[in-house]
């Protein structure tokens, strides 16, 4: 009999550490209802008392990648039932005041205050500035749930914007514009005012 029960209890304990990430609501006190964790970076330990109840968890991430406009950020997209349980747990927070914590893997990365409320399914988690390329595409990776790259895997490039050619007008279709602007009262002047024909001109009131 003994087997069996070691393996129940193995079993119990993958359930208590499956979730990968937990996002949830940081409060001002310590509370029967709050964790109080630390958040070790480069500026020091902060403390923050974190309410055990989560807001959304792994299962309400559709993805998580490294954000291709804002620097040291997240892109999270969740999942349709993700984003009402997000946008019902925010639309009460204050923003520039209260705070979300971001715990993978147990630990807690980041507690950001939110600039703006409600959020919904897509949002942009800012200010990993301790982390680099690798560190915020293996943060990003486990935070949706997918596999570490493998050894000596690159992170995915970041794509470039497209260049966009520029062609200028023909004379004839400058000359066509003009007109058609000076028809509603708009016009152009041909060429920069030197200082001294600026000085020289008459105001007529």
């Amino acid at each position: 009999m003994k087997p069996p029960l070691f393996v129940i209890m193995l079993a119990v304990a993958c359930t208590c550490s499956a979730d990968t990430l937990r996002l949830s609501a940081v409060q001002d006190t310590a509370g029967d209802d709050a964790d109080r964790m630390t958040q070790t970076s480069p500026d020091g330990e902060k403390v923050y008392f974190v309410k055990k109840k989560a807001v959304i968890g792994d299962a309400d991430v559709k993805e998580a990648r490294p954000s291709l406009i804002t620097e040291a950020a997240i892109d999270m997209t969740l999942t349709e039932a993700g984003g009402k349980k997000m946008k019902e747990a925010t639309k009460v927070m204050r923003p520039g005041v209260d705070r979300l914590a971001i715990i993978v893997e147990g630990r807690l990365v980041s507690a950001p205050v939110l600039n703006q409320v409600p959020l919904g399914r897509t949002f942009v988690i800012e200010g990993m500035r301790d982390l680099d390329a690798k560190g915020l595409d293996d943060l990003a990776r486990k935070m949706s749930g997918r596999p570490p790259r493998a050894a000596g895997e690159s992170p995915d490039p970041i794509p470039q914007d497209p260049k966009i050619k520029t062609v200028p007008y023909t004379e004839e279709e400058y000359q066509q514009i003009k007109a058609g602007r000076e028809k509603l009262g708009i016009y152009y002047i041909e060429s920069v005012p030197s200082d001294e024909e600026l000085n020289s001109t008459q105001l007529i009131v």
